[in-house]
């Protein structure tokens, strides 16, 4: 499978997840994240609602991923997300 159909086929997914979930009545949780000074931290409190961050690209250059996924991953959060 070409990455291009992959990158569509995860960003598809958790968009139609998240709304399939919501109409059956399903009460979404999420937990948070802090980036500061490079370092990344959780407070392990479980919060109501759609995830309101998506820290998942500097959370991928923290533990030195290699460019093409964090370029990858630029590329899904701009085709939906924004």
């Amino acid at each position: 499978m070409q990455r291009d159909t992959v990158r569509s086929s995860v960003g598809d997914t958790i968009a139609e997840l998240t709304e399939l979930l919501k109409n059956d009545n399903f009460e979404l949780f999420h937990f948070s994240e802090l980036i500061k000074d490079n370092a990344l931290s959780f407070d392990h409190k479980l919060k109501r609602g759609k995830l309101k961050t998506r820290n998942v690209i500097k959370i991928l250059e923290l533990y030195n991923y290699s460019q093409s996924i964090i370029d990858d991953a630029k590329n899904t959060e701009e085709e939906y997300f924004n």
